[in-house]
């Protein structure tokens, strides 16, 4: 698979990426500015009718289609699912302050 596609994130320039590599990255959105060779500037994602397929859910028509050899993901690629985890600790301890706040002024003034 040619990696022939550059992007911007957060104002700095990265590639070249294949398509697949686009596909697996997780910062890439409809929005993230895209530029190859042959284009005049760099383009939102979602103008660029080629780039669609990266929006599919299966990495696997990608594969099949454009044989990708590349199996495994790079280690900063990796994404952690937040929805199922506690609160963090940070608001533990700020509820408790504020509950200690409360029944200190409420009892000692």
């Amino acid at each position: 698979m040619e990696k022939i596609w550059y992007i911007k994130i957060h104002g700095n320039r990265e590639g070249p990426y294949s398509l697949l590599d686009l596909k697996r990255d997780r910062r890439i959105n409809p929005d993230t500015l895209v530029w190859r060779q042959g284009f005049d500037c760099w383009q939102p994602i979602r103008y660029v009718p080629e780039l669609q397929v990266i929006f599919e859910d299966d990495v696997e028509t990608i594969e099949k289609e454009y044989g990708d050899q590349e199996k495994s993901y790079p280690d900063d690629e990796i994404a952690i699912d937040m929805r199922n985890k506690p609160p963090v600790k940070w608001l533990w301890i700020a509820m408790a302050t504020i509950v200690i706040i409360y029944f200190w002024v409420r009892f000692w003034i």
